[in-house]
């Protein structure tokens, strides 16, 4: 059996959210007990003086009672903050998922939330590439056309034409490889859309 002293020390003094808890479940089981003790003695020693009038058999059966009662607490505290599903995948795809549940070390409900978070990232990263390069593309567009207004207005000698042309062929060089990399990003971003339907065709 164990000790009378250590029946209360899984509740820790640290844990203030814990020891409220203590305080509320023991008050509510008619035991005078407060912070004002717990601050003088600690908890542990707070319940067992607030219990001393009880047998060691009985204070052993509250302890018991309190950690069941703590731990369907914390189940169902983590149950509010998760969701429950019921869906079918085909033994292929099963296969696949213990596969990588072993792989990662993960029970297969993790294992599930981690391929969601990860392609959820994969995604915004991708939308955030293709902002990225649309807004370039529209600044060299609009640097494009600027250098093109300032070729047709220009008045300036032919030196300073020549010069505004190397630059304009330039600036058409850089818009075509944004433009490339701009494609580049849509097809991407296209084949990942049809990848995904194709796995909830699935």
């Amino acid at each position: 059996m164990k000790p009378q002293t250590d029946l209360f020390t899984w509740i820790k003094d640290r844990n203030e959210k814990h020891c409220n808890w203590a305080i509320s479940y023991l008050q509510n089981k008619g035991y005078n007990i407060t912070w004002i003790s717990i601050s003088q003695t600690g908890i542990s020693e707070s319940i067992l003086n607030a219990l001393s009038s009880l047998s060691e058999d009985k204070k052993t059966l509250i302890s018991r009672d309190m950690k069941n009662a703590w731990r369907q607490k914390q189940t169902r505290d983590n149950r509010k903050s998760t969701k429950s599903f019921n869906f079918v995948i085909d033994t292929v795809t099963n296969k696949r998922l213990d596969d990588l549940a072993k792989v990662h070390n993960l029970p297969r409900n993790k294992t599930i939330e981690r391929l969601i978070n990860n392609e959820s990232d994969c995604v915004k990263s991708e939308q955030e590439e293709l902002k990225a390069s649309r807004s370039a593309l529209r600044s060299l567009q609009n640097e494009h056309k600027n250098l093109k207004d300032a070729i047709k207005d220009s008045t300036n000698i032919s030196e300073q034409n020549t010069q505004l042309q190397n630059e304009l062929e330039e600036t058409k060089a850089e818009l075509q490889k944004f433009k490339d990399l701009h494609l580049q990003a849509q097809k991407k971003h296209t084949n990942n859309k049809r990848r995904n339907n194709k796995n909830k065709r699935r």
